[in-house]
């Protein structure tokens, strides 16, 4: 069953997101940009999933183990939401 994701990107810890961050799905050939608040939806399959932020690895996994929001640096850096 696909499972909508909510990504937020920012600069540092506690800081303020990202517009215009890009958010890539390996194998896919659409990327999803960051709204103002730094945030964007994925819509993902089950199984494994290799995400990146703005070109940098960010999470290679099972996509039942990614939380309903995820919180990255710009740079790719997961933090805890």
């Amino acid at each position: 069953m696909a499972k909508v994701i909510q990504f937020q990107v920012v600069e540092a810890v506690g800081a303020q997101g990202v517009a215009g961050a890009k958010i890539k799905v390996d194998g896919s050939a659409t990327e999803q940009v960051t709204n103002q608040d730094g945030v964007a939806q994925l819509l993902l399959d089950d199984g494994e999933v290799a995400i990146q932020i703005n070109g940098a690895p960010g999470y290679k996994g099972p996509v039942a183990s990614l939380k309903q929001k995820e919180v990255f640096t710009k740079t790719g850096q997961r933090l805890a939401a």
